[in-house]
């Protein structure tokens, strides 16, 4: 990814993964988690790219798109997986949409992200 993408605009972004939740005497609870710090690109979301959330997402003002060489996760009922999380400039967002660019022998990855709280 480094090498096709301008260095002058790289962020360092942490990302917090969080292991699936857990039932303890019928109450769910959330998954520990962990922090890697990377690099990528961070830019805010265009209306074209906000089109890939759901209808009640799309018009949100608080999304922002990264570019990154790791797949971030989504959430996923079927596998547990709980969205990831990005810490950018002191602020959260959550992971809604992931694209794999790979297909096109372009290592890198497309995710969006709603600020929480939006």
């Amino acid at each position: 990814m480094l090498s096709l993408l301008d260095i002058k605009m790289l962020s360092t972004i942490v990302i917090r993964s969080y292991e699936p939740p857990t039932t303890v005497k019928g109450r769910v609870v959330k998954g520990d988690y962990a922090d890697t710090s990377i690099s990528a690109v961070v830019q805010t979301s265009s209306y074209k790219q906000l089109l890939n959330l759901p209808a009640d997402l799309q018009k949100t003002k608080a999304a922002i798109t990264i570019w990154s060489d790791v797949a971030l996760k989504v959430s996923d009922e079927k596998t547990n997986d709980v969205s990831d999380e990005i810490i950018h400039n002191k602020e959260t967002y959550t992971v809604y949409f992931t694209r794999d660019w790979s297909q096109l022998d372009i290592a890198h990855f497309e995710s969006i992200a709603i600020k929480n709280g939006k």
